[in-house]
């Protein structure tokens, strides 16, 4: 898909705001989803007698990006002037009491709050948090298993994400997108009577997925929130969930 084509797809989506599916695949269950991929992968493996075959795709990365990759490692292979384009970052070395060289690390590389903190090995956005002070520094340092490499990166406050699909074939110069997804997140609007997770439940869109928001909710300690007035807006993400006042 051209990106011309995706950015108009999403511009009538949010005219639309029905929360119809984009297509047929978007709400499968992953295991559905991926499915066939597996089948493939048996498959190759049978022909070519080895079944880590799909490791070698990104020769670069650990495990080619199958899983165990260093956030860190990847982003530290950048070079030229497109590094100026990541959002800052750096790693540290999880501990109870490491709140004050964490933020040292931060000073370093000119990260200051708000921040995002996530694991350096880890996926579908597990252990993602917005940190907005010490505290929540704190807070997510004490609760990382201790020895384990945490990132910090600076809080891009942008709205929309892309993921851009990138294919080369090692006989090729140049390679090509093959697809683009491209996010928002969802917003739930209070009614000064339902909770979060009754607003969440009844989305059109975010109630489909429920289960990748609700378990959030314990972390942010709003479960019971309730909307005080009808302009309260709230941003359901997975690595947070951020209440924001009209």
């Amino acid at each position: 898909m051209k990106l011309s084509t995706a950015l108009a797809i999403l511009a009538g989506t949010r005219q639309r705001g029905d929360g119809r599916p984009l297509s047929f695949f978007e709400f499968w269950p992953d295991w559905l989803f991926y499915f066939p991929v597996a089948a493939h992968w048996i498959a190759l493996g049978l022909r070519h007698g080895n079944f880590m075959l799909p490791t070698a795709a990104n020769p670069a990365i650990t495990a080619g990006g199958l899983c165990g990759e260093s956030k860190r490692e990847i982003l530290d292979q950048v070079r030229g002037p497109v590094r100026n384009l990541l959002a800052r970052y750096t790693a540290v070395v999880a501990s109870p009491e490491g709140a004050e060289a964490a933020e040292e690390a931060g000073k370093v590389a000119s990260i200051g709050y708000p921040l995002i903190a996530k694991p350096d090995i880890g996926c579908n956005g597990t252990g993602v948090r917005l940190l907005r002070d010490r505290r929540d520094l704190q807070r997510y340092l004490r609760d990382f298993p201790a020895g384990e490499r945490v990132m910090l990166q600076e809080l891009v406050v942008d709205e929309g994400e892309a993921g851009v699909f990138y294919v080369r074939h090692p006989d090729e110069a140049v390679g090509h997108i093959t697809s683009i997804t491209l996010k928002h997140v969802p917003l739930v609007t209070g009614d000064g009577r339902a909770t979060l997770r009754e607003l969440i439940l009844a989305d059109p869109r975010a109630g489909r997925v429920s289960q990748l928001y609700l378990p959030r909710l314990a972390f942010a300690g709003v479960r019971r929130h309730r909307a005080e007035q009808q302009s309260d807006v709230v941003a359901v993400r997975r690595e947070e969930i951020g209440e924001f006042r009209a």
